[in-house]
């Protein structure tokens, strides 16, 4: 009997372990997944305004240098 629980052990550490691997790499993708829908969404934002920040900031930069 006594086996019979040192076995039980052993696969239940054994079968814990590898969940445990199999979670943290779950969260990594999680994590990649999220980067890149922010990462698209930013540059999506950027092409729908990016040439009226430019020319924002040359209008800027000109008032400044005439100043």
């Amino acid at each position: 009997m006594r086996w019979m629980r040192t076995r039980f052990s052993q696969v239940y550490l054994k079968s814990h372990s590898t969940l445990s691997k199999w979670h943290r790499a779950q969260a990594m993708a999680e994590y990649a997944l999220v980067i890149t829908l922010v990462a698209i969404a930013v540059y999506a934002a950027y092409t729908a305004t990016g040439k009226n920040v430019s020319s924002l900031v040359n209008k800027t930069d000109a008032s400044i240098t005439a100043s």
